[in-house]
């Protein structure tokens, strides 16, 4: 096995493990919110988003899993499409382990760039079921979001490193 490949695959099986177990830790705290309207009610905390109180009834913690799926499904009604970075960190790890730098670069790039909307969700609510009743923001990032994003910027810096020994070597 030439030694660039093994680069490829170390790097690639580390950002798969650090994506394993982001997926399986805590990635994002919220808090959960109710409409209180106009007026705080005087026994709770409120956040005022969009010039609407909502009171902090409680707070829960999701998984990377639980965060990834509600991106996924529920993210583009809100315009957030931070849980599509997936898609482009999965596809960056097949055309780099097909040695197509380049193309890796780009979904990388792309996927480092669409984990920035989750910092949306500090300033617009987002419903968390399906009835529109209970509402949540964001409260805080948890360890599964950083490893997240290690996964995504280790084989980017990677494949820009790989890439610039090419174009180096001439090719």
């Amino acid at each position: 096995m030439k030694p660039e490949r093994k680069i490829i695959v170390i790097v690639i099986l580390t950002s798969v493990i650090l994506y394993a177990v982001a997926l399986c830790v805590p990635a994002i705290q919220n808090h959960v919110l109710f409409k209180a309207g106009d007026v705080c009610p005087d026994d709770f905390t409120c956040v005022t988003i969009d010039s609407i109180f909502y009171a902090i009834t409680s707070s829960e913690s999701w998984a990377g899993w639980e965060a990834m799926l509600n991106g996924l499904l529920f993210g583009p009604f809100q315009l957030n499409f931070a849980g599509y970075a997936n898609l482009f960190l999965w596809a960056g790890w097949v055309v780099l382990l097909i040695e197509k730098k380049r193309a890796a670069i780009w979904f990388f790039s792309i996927a480092g760039i669409l984990t920035l909307q989750t910092f949306q969700l500090y300033i617009n609510a987002f419903p968390m079921d399906e009835g529109v009743v209970k509402w949540g923001s964001l409260a805080g990032l948890q360890t599964g979001y950083y490893l997240w994003i290690a996964a995504i910027v280790i084989p980017l810096i990677a494949a820009v490193n790989l890439r610039r020994k090419q174009l180096a070597q001439g090719g």
